[in-house]
């Protein structure tokens, strides 16, 4: 997961924190490469959400 987020990192860089706002299919889709599969949102209230991947 680690190269994952040091491109996340990179991605979302010289943005403020208000304005990092990656979408659930963004997380999903960068988690695939790393094994992840079936991305699910389990839970979701307003702006944030909780995400739960298989691997």
């Amino acid at each position: 997961m680690a190269p994952l987020l040091t491109e996340r990192t990179a991605t979302l860089s010289g943005l403020c924190s208000a304005e990092c706002v990656a979408s659930t299919d963004w997380h999903g889709e960068a988690a695939r490469p790393a094994g992840f599969t079936d991305a699910t949102v389990p839970y979701q209230y307003a702006g944030h959400a909780l995400m739960a991947f298989r691997r």
